[in-house]
């Protein structure tokens, strides 16, 4: 959209310049001048010819580096006080490895193969954030809004799943827990769309927004998972590798933009393709995108 205006103001202002380069050439002519009326119209076509206001809009590297970096330095001068504007993984070498985390308006995403904890580790990554006073939203494209409920309780009770759902945790526990959910200072609300296969993104846009609006602004967006997402852009995609790649690219495109819109950190896992078990095995194999389907 700026590049479009930008382009219809640079329109205006030529037309406006050739009409102004007329009139004087029609006056010099009027008054006998012609060879002024030729150095002017060859001087002041070259002018509108070359005219652009999108060049403005270009960041030179070397020429602009001085200033930048002069710019940033006083920022971070300024914002030392402020808190720091990145989502944690609540896993410290994570944590350390980025810098104290994942930056507002960036993605994260986990690969891994079925059944091994994707879940958990999104849960784990809202729960950590919340205890250290950041809003979560976290969106269940998969599975009911009990079962994640359950999920962050015995995370954050630290007892096993089933004492959760049969409720035998002992009183004492139970006393414990109620005073300490006090004291945590974020929160996290959950969106659970529990018919399979009925979130496209668009829905998750709105759920942020709505999010927004009660309650102000936004720290973390946990997507458990992208791949149970249907994308928003009126497209459709095939179900081979190409059909695949498009539609991985069309769903991580639009988690990015989101991110970036409302200046928020976004996680979410996707599943790997199947991996033979002597490399299961290897402790010095690991998952990269070539493990996703459709290379994305």
């Amino acid at each position: 959209p700026q590049t479009s205006l930008l382009t219809q103001l640079e329109s205006y202002l030529k037309d406006v310049m050739f009409i102004d380069l007329y009139d004087s050439i029609w006056k010099l002519r009027e008054q006998g001048k012609k060879n002024e009326a030729l150095k002017e119209l060859e001087k002041r076509t070259n002018k509108i010819s070359e005219f652009s206001l999108q060049a403005a809009t270009f960041s030179k590297v070397f020429k602009g580096f001085t200033e930048r970096y002069n710019k940033r330095a006083v920022e971070n001068v300024s914002n030392s006080q402020k808190s720091t504007k990145k989502a944690v993984w609540g896993i410290d070498c994570l944590d350390n490895r980025h810098h104290g985390g994942v930056d507002y308006g960036d993605t994260a995403v986990i690969v891994a193969l079925s059944n091994v904890g994707k879940t958990p580790m999104l849960k784990h990554i809202g729960y950590s954030n919340a205890r250290i006073g950041k809003n979560v939203l976290h969106i269940q494209a998969e599975g009911s809004l009990s079962e994640c409920e359950q999920g962050y309780e015995a995370m954050t009770s630290g007892a096993s799943l089933i004492d959760i759902e049969t409720t035998s945790l002992p009183q004492d526990v139970i006393d414990k827990l109620s005073k300490e959910v006090l004291r945590v200072k974020g929160e996290i609300d959950i969106d659970a769309h529990e018919d399979f296969g009925s979130l496209s993104f668009s829905k998750i846009r709105n759920s942020v927004i709505e999010y927004i609006k009660v309650n102000g602004h936004l720290d973390v967006l946990i997507l458990d998972y992208i791949d149970k997402v249907e994308p928003s852009d009126g497209k459709k995609y095939g179900t081979g590798t190409d059909g695949e790649k498009a539609k991985r690219a069309a769903l991580a495109d639009a988690f990015k933009n989101l991110c970036i819109e409302f200046n928020i950190a976004g996680f979410t896992a996707t599943q790997a393709s199947d991996v033979v078990e002597e490399k299961r095995n290897d402790s010095k194999f690991y998952l990269t995108r070539s493990n996703i389907r459709g290379d994305k």
